[in-house]
């Protein structure tokens, strides 16, 4: 097969290696800013830095001691007092989740603790208490995870109410009925009684007399 050369002569090339080649640019964003690449209308903008936030849930751990302060420990709860209110601690099985249990005080002043609909714990209140006008409403509770002992418990504050009137402080012996009474002349939130001023002036007329009963009675001639 013959080729023709003779079309390769009729082409004309042109040199264009004096031609100003740029070189590619490289520019760097900061967040927040733009730039416009020169020679050409293109500006870009930097992507804002996404933030991922990964909420963990955290155990609640605190000391027993916490939970028995002006109260005591029960084989199976614990119980805590200042002047004003309760904490219950009630343990509760391994791995249980707050979604299936139902805390709630039934008739004749009882506590109690259902999880998944099957009672696990009732007891009568050692004294009166003001129930919430509806279940499951201004009852305060919350699941916790102990550091020692058994893993799962559920505290419940619940507010006092005082036989004495408003103002009288009352502290309860018992959070239960069943439960062991402590002394409540020696808990640590209590603060000494001041003495009545009759108190005080039947004590000053005690030590008054002792005293005229000591004196000895002196002669003038």
């Amino acid at each position: 097969m013959m080729v023709d050369y003779s079309r390769f002569e009729r082409m004309q090339f042109s040199d264009d290696s004096d031609e100003e080649v740029s070189e590619p640019g490289v520019y760097r964003v900061a967040e927040g800013e733009s730039v416009t690449i020169p020679g050409r209308n293109v500006t870009v903008n930097s992507a804002k830095k996404k933030t991922t936030t990964t909420t963990k849930a955290k155990a609640i751990k605190a000391p027993p001691t916490d939970y028995t302060r002006n109260g005591a420990e029960e084989k199976d709860y614990m119980w805590s007092q200042t002047t004003d209110t309760l904490t219950v601690v009630v343990y509760v099985p391994e791995n249980t989740k707050a979604k299936v249990v139902h805390v709630y005080f039934g008739p004749e002043n009882t506590f109690g603790i259902d999880i998944e609909g099957k009672q696990v714990f009732n007891k009568t209140m050692w004294s009166e208490i003001e129930k919430p006008k509806e279940q499951d409403i201004d009852i305060d509770w919350e699941m916790l995870t102990l550091p020692t002992g058994t893993k799962r418990a559920v505290r419940v504050t619940i507010p006092k109410t005082s036989k004495f009137g408003s103002g009288v402080i009352f502290w309860w012996k018992a959070v239960f009925k069943d439960g062991k009474e402590i002394d409540t002349n020696s808990i640590k939130d209590r603060k000494p009684q001041k003495e009545s001023f009759a108190e005080v002036f039947a004590k000053a007329q005690e030590q008054f007399k002792e005293k005229v009963k000591n004196i000895q009675p002196t002669l003038i001639d």
